[in-house]
């Protein structure tokens, strides 16, 4: 009856960590805009069909996986609830994973309790709430280890299939998949060697070793990489070349302020959290040791060796401590399985000098265990809280919002290269912006134009030019998020890997008639300087005259090949300009404008050909035209 009673406890614990797990992750899940790497994530998922995107991203640090997922969910739509969605979803899973993890190899207790503290860790939550697929990479490598380990005792075909399925998934989400792959190795090595030694004769003993576990691993991991052979030659790139996505990165150090920062983020933050944190992780480790040595050895391997990797490697690529996301669900099992071992010791010094107390009806274990386990939450608490209302470095949803209620049709939006994807995602039809790269020469191109520019910026370069030809619009006109490169919570600071942006505005006084294009200097073509019109891209320009009388818009254009151009005025297409021959020789032509066109209209040249068409001189003037050309 009393076990019973335990049990169904137990089981009830269970369940509200679970429903914690699923209202931390879910809490204010769109209460932030996209910052620039979840619109990346959300952009390129949605770029090309579910064949494509797996075919595309075959190279670090962009594997297909998570794209697939963000791309099936924001099928539903693209708020910031279904770009997050999958990150939020796993996250709540790795959740009950490490109670059974802890339960199958500690105790119940230790389970429920790692599980909390995994819950409402603010490192957790904030990956929970990131459309990258950090989140997924803790899921699949626990998952990993869970089936691993149940390999290790008992490798039956369903431990092995799903040992198969997590690896495989894992190395199809993100690179350091690797790394829980490699710790495994060196566990199932290190368990081998252990029953390979039979230690009263000091000989090795083949016979006594339980050969289907190394093969059940081994066959596994062999069906894991057949089954991601097509990112391989990525990885071996990766790992052999300098691969995509690599900047300049600083020398790995393995140095107590490196551990004390990345111990801290998987704690309570760091100060006299983490002393505590990592005193109550190395009892728990200690007490495993004596108890469970084979969750203490592969738990001591998952820590240590990716660290000692990377330490050894010196990685080209740029180290961000969100990679190791993984470790943290394994640290917080040992500082739960801690929490229990000083609970039962508080208990039995509570018994000493309280013998009458200790009745059926009073558990000093569980008293103990319930004032331990708030102390160590505590800490954990406010920075959690505070991450679900820090801004993001860009709430580029916030910018979207703003240039579409200030840039009309007839403005051009820039940005620096970086930024020029962000603004495909607010303006996913090319033709409704005329989007342009924003360094210096089409800037100034774009203010001869006509045009009223919008300009995004976020690499620093040409502030003092754009600070003489610009106005910047105050960030907190455009854009609610926070200012600090690195947005801090409490003790934490979650790195996000972009610049602070700001928005100029450039509002032109003068409107001409004529327009003279130079965006390429004189060439063997041309004697002047000229625009040239690019595949399948949008030229747009402004210009004004009154309506009194009849007039027509007269272009100079390069006879070439494949240089056909489509006329349009204010989004009525009024002609076409097509080669005569391959001469390169220039010529003016001239198309009626319709009497309906005020008397600033927006002009814009479409090119679809192979080949580029080129453009000297754009005017409107009085003039009858019975004809276009």
């Amino acid at each position: 009856m009393k076990a019973g009673m335990r049990a169904r406890r137990v089981d009830l614990a269970f369940w509200l960590a679970l429903a914690l797990g699923i209202v931390t992750a879910f809490f204010r899940l769109d209460g932030h805009g996209l910052w620039g790497d979840e619109i990346w994530q959300a952009l390129w998922a949605r770029q090309q069909d579910l064949l494509e995107t797996i075919l595309r991203f075959r190279a670090p640090p962009d594997f297909p996986l998570h794209f697939v997922l963000v791309q099936i969910t924001t099928a539903a739509g693209t708020d910031p609830l279904w770009v997050r969605l999958p990150s939020a979803v796993l996250g709540t899973l790795t959740v009950p994973l490490l109670y059974s993890i802890g339960k199958k190899n500690l105790d119940k207790i230790t389970g429920i309790v790692a599980a909390i503290l995994l819950a409402v860790s603010p490192f957790h939550v904030w990956f929970a709430q990131d459309a990258r697929p950090y989140a997924a990479l803790a899921f699949y490598s626990l998952l990993s280890l869970f089936f691993f380990i149940e390999c290790l005792r008992k490798p039956t075909w369903t431990n092995w299939l799903g040992l198969t399925i997590a690896t495989t998934l894992n190395l199809y989400n993100h690179f350091f998949a690797l790394m829980p792959i490699l710790s495994e190795g060196v566990g199932m090595g290190v368990w081998l060697m252990a029953n390979l030694y039979n230690r009263p004769g000091r000989r090795i003993e083949f016979a006594r070793v339980p050969w289907r576990v190394p093969i059940a691993f081994v066959t596994a991991v062999v069906t894991a990489f057949l089954g991601a052979l097509p990112l391989l030659p990525g990885y071996a790139s990766f790992i052999l070349a300098r691969g995509p996505g690599e900047v300049e990165a600083p020398p790995f150090q393995l140095s107590i302020g490196f551990l004390t920062e990345l111990f801290g983020m998987f704690g309570a933050g760091d100060g006299w959290s983490l002393v505590v944190y990592v005193l109550l992780g190395l009892i728990g480790l200690g007490a495993a040791a004596r108890r469970r040595k084979l969750v203490a050895l592969i738990g001591c391997i998952w820590l240590a060796l990716p660290l000692l990797v990377l330490w050894l490697a010196q990685p080209r690529h740029i180290f961000i401590p969100r990679y190791f996301l993984f470790q943290q669900p394994v640290y917080l099992l040992f500082v739960g399985y801690g929490i229990v071992g000083v609970s039962a010791w508080l208990a039995a010094r509570a018994r000493t000098f309280f013998p009458a107390r200790a009745s059926a009806r009073f558990s000093f274990a569980n008293a103990a265990g319930i004032l331990l386990c708030g102390m160590v939450m505590a800490p954990l608490l406010p920075p959690a809280w505070q991450s679900y209302w820090v801004e993001r470095i860009n709430d580029w949803g916030t910018m979207c919002e703003y240039l579409h209620r200030h840039a009309t049709a007839a403005d051009a939006v820039a940005g620096d290269g970086y930024i020029i994807g962000l603004m495909m995602w607010c303006y996913p039809e090319p033709k409704t912006m005329p989007i342009l790269d924003g360094n210096r020469v089409p800037l100034e191109s774009l203010k001869h134009r006509g045009l009223n520019i919008w300009f995004l910026n976020m690499d620093g370069r040409n502030a003092a030019w754009l600070e003489k030809n610009f106005q910047m619009v105050p960030r907190d006109v455009w854009g609610k998020g926070d200012l600090l490169v690195t947005a801090a919570s409490g003790d934490f600071k979650f790195l996000q890997a972009e610049r602070v942006a700001q928005l100029w505005h450039y509002e032109t006084t003068d409107v001409p008639s004529q327009i003279v294009l130079h965006d390429f200097p004189p060439d063997a073509e041309s004697d002047k300087g000229f625009a040239e019109i690019s595949d399948y891209t949008r030229y747009a320009v402004r210009l004004r005259l009154p309506p009194t009388q009849p007039r027509v818009l007269a272009l100079c254009a390069q006879d070439r090949a494949g240089g056909a151009l489509q006329v349009f005025v204010d989004g009525q297409f009024i002609g076409r300009f097509r080669p005569k021959n391959d001469s390169r020789a220039w010529r003016t032509v001239e198309f009626a404008l319709p009497a309906q066109i005020g008397e600033t209209f927006l002009v814009e040249l479409f090119n679809a050909p192979k080949q580029g068409a080129r453009v000297q001189e754009i005017q409107v003037q009085y003039k009858s035209v019975t004809a276009t050309q």
